[in-house]
C-alpha cells in the first residue's frame, strides 16, 4: 500500500483504473468502513459508488479522463446511504496518476463538505 496514503490523516484515497479496485486508504478512511480492507482486494468498488460517481465516470472518455496527463476532475457527489462503504455528500477531486509498478490511478480527494451542484463536472488542468 502507498505509504504517502496509507499514512495520511486526509480524506483522501487510491482507486485502480480501469478495475475500480482500492489499493490504498488513509487509517481514517478505513474505520469509517464496514468492510474489512482485505475483503476489497481484487474487488470492485462500483457498487459503492453514487449516482453522480457513476456519472462522472461515464463522461471521463469524452475529454481525455483516460490518458497519460489527464486533466483532475472535481464535482460534487451526494451520500451513497451504504453503510458497510460510506460516501459523505460533498465535492470531491479525482486526479489520475501513474503509480510506481506501472498502472494508473485515481487519487481520490473529499475537498469540502458541501455537496451543491452535485454531479456538475469541472475539469482542472492539473491539479484541484
Amino acid at each position: 500500500m502507498p505509504k504517502p496514503v496509507s499514512g495520511s490523516l486526509l480524506s483522501i484515497h487510491l482507486v485502480c483504473d480501469p478495475s475500480h479496485r482500492l489499493p490504498a486508504a488513509p487509517k481514517p478512511r478505513s474505520r469509517a468502513r464496514r468492510v474489512a480492507p482485505e475483503t476489497l482486494h481484487g474487488m470492485s468498488l462500483c457498487r459503492y459508488a453514487s449516482e453522480e460517481i457513476q456519472e462522472v465516470e461515464l463522461q471521463l472518455g469524452e475529454f481525455g479522463g483516460f490518458e497519460p496527463g489527464a486533466p483532475s476532475v472535481l464535482f460534487a457527489t451526494s451520500a451513497n446511504r451504504m453503510a458497510e462503504m460510506p460516501i459523505r455528500a460533498g465535492r470531491v477531486c479525482w486526479t489520475r496518476l501513474r503509480l510506481s509498478d506501472g498502472p494508473y490511478a485515481r487519487f481520490v480527494e473529499t475537498v469540502s463538505g458541501l455537496a451543491g451542484d452535485a454531479g456538475r463536472l469541472t475539469r482542472r488542468n492539473n491539479e484541484c
